[in-house]
């Protein structure tokens, strides 16, 4: 058994049909790479993604702050599971990230 990261070789992706209509567009650039990358993102995004609505309603802007039920809608229909609902859930998915980047790195060396 290789003690290497086997992980997904596939990047994740943001379901195919996303309305993104239901998110402000100056966040879309910011969560598809956090999907797709497990790149950090800002404190608004990281509450959201937590599910921390206190923090995420404190540091959200007036069009996030709008747009809340939309991004629950958004990430329940959309966004992989593995990537939001607790911040568990946050640090995993740019721990899985980071070790995807890793093992794609030697594969191609």
């Amino acid at each position: 058994m290789s003690s290497e990261y086997e992980g997904p070789r596939s990047t994740p992706r943001i379901s195919l049909g996303a309305e993104w209509d239901l998110i402000p567009a100056h966040m879309r650039v910011e969560i598809t790479a956090y999907v797709e990358t497990g790149r950090p993102v800002g404190h608004f995004l990281t509450a959201v993604l937590s599910n921390d609505l206190s923090e995420a309603v404190a540091r959200a802007d007036d069009e996030n702050t709008a747009a809340l039920a939309g991004w629950v809608r958004f990430l329940y229909n959309y966004v992989p599971q593995g990537c939001w609902g607790s911040p568990g859930a946050v640090e995993g998915w740019m721990a899985d990230s980071a070790r995807r980047r890793e093992a794609e790195a030697a594969r191609e060396s």
